[in-house]
């Protein structure tokens, strides 16, 4: 998939925690799309994790997304759990979940490789969100948002 400058501006930049804000039809989910595929396919046993204000808006924002663009790679999805298994480039499987931000406390005590949260701006709570549960599912692999 081709990106737009701005897009590939993002993708380039290679902080650990990135903030993205841009308007409406921008392609935010595009990027965040790209980068979770080619996060997960680059090594064997990742865990990547899209989060959305709502389990719902994950399944509406982003789940025929990643189906569609990963049908090369894909094992196994399952879609009542929002969660897709995809072969590596080495051979090897990676996890690619989706969650709605309103049970984040179920992703308390996970490790994740790299996580996607979208639409900040429609979380409640987000700061403590960030600190005692995001966060921490970060430090065992050094993971990135």
């Amino acid at each position: 998939m081709e990106l737009t400058p701005a897009q590939s501006q993002i993708v380039r930049n290679n902080h650990r925690f990135r903030v993205v804000n841009c308007g409406r039809q921008f392609g935010k989910t595009t990027v965040a799309v790209e980068e979770m595929i080619a996060c997960a396919i680059s090594k064997d046993n990742l865990v990547i994790c899209y989060v959305a204000p709502t389990f719902q808006q994950a399944r509406d924002i982003a789940w025929t997304m990643l189906v569609k663009r990963l049908d090369p790679v894909l094992i196994k999805a399952n879609e009542t759990r929002l969660e897709l298994t995809v072969k590596t480039q080495f051979g090897g499987e990676s996890r690619i979940m989706l969650r709605g931000w309103e049970s984040v406390e179920t992703l308390r005590g996970q490790k994740f490789n790299f996580i996607v949260i979208d639409e900040v701006a429609m979380m409640r709570n987000f700061w403590p969100g960030w600190q005692e549960v995001i966060r921490p599912t970060l430090t065992h692999t050094l993971g990135s948002v």
